[in-house]
């Protein structure tokens, strides 16, 4: 296997992801009538047991583990010490996950990798935009930035007016979060693929 085809398989791997994981989380609300999008929390799913559960559980151990390859990819093609910054926090947004899979809701360890998860999603969107400054993109860098503090002002106004607006549960901001993660994913195997082909020339073996 050559350089490039490695590469472009771990590239693949983050769209995977992204993909495994909405897909596991729209089947498991499909399959539970029961489910609220203002008054649950997506983590509900996982201990709902039968098919429910396994849908919501296995896609995220799924979509985590499918996430390190693309951490790999990311830390292989950085260019600064932000980039490989960025490529470890998305490799701990993937392993808290897979973690969210692994310890339902009514475990003790839960909270920590659930709050990791999207402490991890944040970290990395503005480890990004500092990979994007130093590098002189500020496209790249002005989407970060606000992809972070979007993601912060989500969970802030649903503190501030979520239950006053009668949303009780966690389920909105949480599949926000999934959504900034997966916009982040696909643009950046898009864009820094095209990055390193200019770099390479073109060249498939290099």
């Amino acid at each position: 296997m050559t350089t490039y085809t490695l590469e472009r398989s771990a590239r693949a791997s983050g769209v995977a992801a992204v993909v495994v994981s909405f897909a596991g989380i729209l089947a498991a609300v499909a399959s539970a009538p029961w489910f609220s999008w203002t008054a649950n929390d997506l983590s509900d799913l996982g201990v709902a047991g039968g098919l429910t559960a396994g849908l919501f559980n296995y896609s995220l151990v799924a979509a985590g583990v499918l996430a390190l390859p693309f951490a790999w990819w990311l830390a292989a093609t950085a260019t600064s010490r932000f980039g490989v910054l960025t490529a470890a926090g998305f490799a701990v947004t993937g392993a808290c996950m897979a973690g969210v899979g692994l310890f339902p809701s009514d475990t003790d360890l839960h909270y920590p990798v659930a709050v990791g998860t999207y402490l991890g999603l944040t970290y990395t969107l503005a480890l990004d935009a500092s990979d994007a400054a130093v590098a002189g993109s500020a496209r790249r860098a002005l989407a970060g930035i606000w992809g972070a503090l979007g993601h912060v002002t989500m969970w802030l106004v649903w503190g501030v007016v979520g239950f006053a607006a009668g949303v009780s549960g966690l389920a909105l901001p949480e599949v926000g979060g999934s959504l900034l993660l997966a916009a982040w994913v696909v643009a950046t195997a898009r864009g820094r693929s095209q990055a390193s082909g200019r770099r390479a020339g073109g060249n498939p073996e290099r």
